[in-house]
């Protein structure tokens, strides 16, 4: 099955409301839905002078519930987004990662998203993430 860049991205959207939600409440089960068990790793650059720390599916998800739970009641913007499709079955996603508390900038990092289609359901499969502040 083919799925247009408007399919992926309203399927994205659901993604974003899912965050949305977990930043809300708390609650990550909709979200871990969305990565693939099998596959997602993701790379974090935090420093031009450090190694970047590599994170597979297991530990992303420990660090996903952990960093949730620290930042509930937090909104979590997902600013200047680009999607592209690469083909009918991979996409990626650009965005600017940026968390508000109050007035407050707490972060912000450049992510890319590897999206797959795996039997017949979207998952990020892999992640890179520069962190500016």
């Amino acid at each position: 099955m083919k799925y247009s860049e408007q399919t992926f991205i309203d399927l994205h959207n659901e993604f974003i409301r899912c965050w949305d939600e977990a930043m809300a409440n708390g609650k990550t089960e909709k979200l871990e839905a969305f990565y693939d068990k099998d596959s997602y790793h993701v790379v974090i650059f935090t420093s031009d002078d450090v190694k970047p720390m590599e994170f597979d599916y297991d530990q992303s998800i420990a660090g996903l519930k952990e960093s949730v739970k620290a930042l509930i009641g937090t909104e979590k913007r997902f600013d200047n987004r680009v999607v592209r499709m690469q083909d009918h079955v991979r996409a990626s996603v650009f965005y600017e990662m940026v968390v508000i508390q109050g007035n407050d900038e707490v972060t912000r990092i450049f992510t890319i998203e590897g999206w797959t289609l795996i039997d017949n359901q979207w998952n990020v499969t892999r992640e890179v993430n520069k962190v500016i502040k």
